[in-house]
């Protein structure tokens, strides 16, 4: 059966530090958070997509347009401070009832789809009902969400004060310490050394050059095994990536 009320809540903003205006930033003549967006399109479970955004302004109202005139859901939030992302989750998820969140990061425009679905099976399938489902740290970077549930969230952001913690949004879940029944959905490779996040200007030239490649062989629909079979068959793209350390946000 399908999780009543499961909202996928993208994290965006326009301020980052490293590279601002990622989001925006074109990949084949389209907004990255549009390709993002395009791919979670295809997430088979029944759910609700939402990007939660800090409202900064003018900026962040004309990438709301963007993002709607395309057909997808974008929630600008002012109550909380920009760099409290755990406090701009826990008010998008009152506001669509949410029951059960699945969290994707704005820099993932090579997200997989049905790697979103397999971890809500494996959620649906945890006989001890866990609170929290992550992925082990042999999956890509770009490729890792996470799930978890109201309740759960509601709890960390009461508790929470640390700014890391509100600043990741799910340390303080997955804490041992805090009581929360957890859960890891493991890769059957280590792949932990790749990544397609979207962090610097660097990264996007990465993804840029990855992307017609897996368009050409394996259209809309590609899978994270067709990101690794397409790296691990350009010798650039793959030593690039060997080079590049993951990041621990």
């Amino acid at each position: 059966m399908p999780i009543e009320n499961l909202v996928v809540i993208v994290q965006a903003r326009l301020e980052s530090q490293r590279f601002p205006n990622k989001i925006l930033a074109p990949l084949l003549g389209q907004s990255m958070i549009l390709w993002l967006l395009d791919r979670l399109a295809r997430v088979q479970m029944p759910h609700t997509t939402l990007v939660a955004m800090p409202d900064t302004g003018v900026s962040s109202h004309a990438v709301q347009c963007i993002i709607q005139r395309h057909g997808y859901e974008c929630m600008l939030i002012s109550a909380v401070h920009p760099e409290d992302v755990l406090g701009r989750f826990a008010l998008a998820a009152t506001e669509t009832e949410a029951t059960t969140i699945v969290r994707v990061c704005g820099d993932s425009p090579l997200v997989d789809p049905g790697v979103i679905d397999q971890l809500i099976t494996y959620h649906r399938w945890q006989s001890d009902h866990a609170d929290y489902v992550g992925m082990t740290a042999e999956w890509p970077d770009g490729t890792d969400v996470e799930l978890f549930t109201r309740n759960a969230l509601e709890r960390a952001h009461a508790e929470a004060t640390d700014e890391a913690d509100r600043e990741h949004v799910t340390p303080w879940i997955w804490r041992k310490s805090n009581g929360f029944k957890t859960a890891h959905m493991p890769c059957p490779f280590d792949l932990s050394w790749m990544q397609y996040s979207v962090d610097s200007p660097q990264d996007l030239r990465l993804v840029a050059a990855l992307l017609p490649m897996l368009l050409e062989r394996y259209g809309y629909g590609f899978t994270w095994r067709d990101v690794m079979s397409c790296v691990l068959s350009s010798p650039w793209i793959e030593q690039q990536m060997r080079q590049r350390q993951r990041n621990s946000g």
